[in-house]
């Protein structure tokens, strides 16, 4: 007797100290209550694959979440969807849909047509509910090198305007954006060696915007 109970705590000890743990942060992370949140990102997901995958089978009624990614995802029998927040919006990730679209519009030969310094990302999700039109978010990140000056904020935001229009004018008349984000990292000043100082700009385009320079110039500025 005692050997079965001993063996039902070595299976509850992992589940109690490490799965739950995880299970609460990713629900209030993600907006929801604990548990609810799990199930609730499932239905998300299944309803979205309904319109979008009707052929697809859930293996779960339950989303699992992912601390790194910081997000959910559910395993389909002909693959994994995901779903995550973004701009306040729930959307879900498909990439299988996500990188057919990619190659339709060509978004990666327009980007290597000017060979943007820095980092970019592009994605695509879609609205439980509205799997016809996707929501498009495009990131930018550039940095300064080892060495330099910190620049002025004003002189910051002139960089960042330039590096963010340079990839947005290839990019947007693809597909229009709804979200565009722009990062500039530096050293930071007395910092310990290695330490970056993240400098971010986010701009929303609501159906119909189109990104301006003026937008990025003054736009509030986030330091992390």
């Amino acid at each position: 007797m005692k050997k079965h109970i001993r063996a039902c705590w070595m299976v509850l000890l992992p589940v109690l100290f490490v799965v739950a743990p995880l299970l609460i942060y990713g629900s209030l992370r993600m907006g929801w209550p604990p548990v609810i949140g799990n199930l609730t990102a499932a239905g998300a997901i299944r309803d979205y694959a309904t319109e979008a995958h009707p052929e697809w089978e859930a293996k779960s009624a339950w989303a699992g979440y992912n601390l790194v990614r910081d997000d959910y995802g559910l395993e389909f029998t002909d693959g994994e969807l995901r779903c995550d927040k973004d701009n306040g919006l729930w959307l879900v990730r498909d990439q299988r849909r996500e990188e057919a679209l990619r190659s339709e519009l060509g978004i990666d030969w327009r980007l290597k047509e000017g060979e943007p310094s820095g980092y970019v990302l592009w994605r695509a999700g879609w609205r439980p509910g509205d799997v016809k039109t996707p929501y498009i978010s495009l990131r930018v990140d550039c940095s300064s090198k080892p060495g330099d000056p910190v620049p002025t904020e004003e002189a910051m935001r002139e960089i960042m305007a330039d590096h963010a229009l340079e990839v947005y004018d290839r990019v947007a008349p693809a597909a229009a954006v709804d979200r565009f984000s722009v990062l500039y990292n530096h050293h930071a000043v007395n910092a310990k060696q290695g330490e970056i100082v993240w400098n971010s700009i986010t701009v929303d385009l609501p159906e119909g915007t189109v990104l301006t320079r003026e937008q990025i110039l003054s736009a509030p500025l986030a330091v992390r």
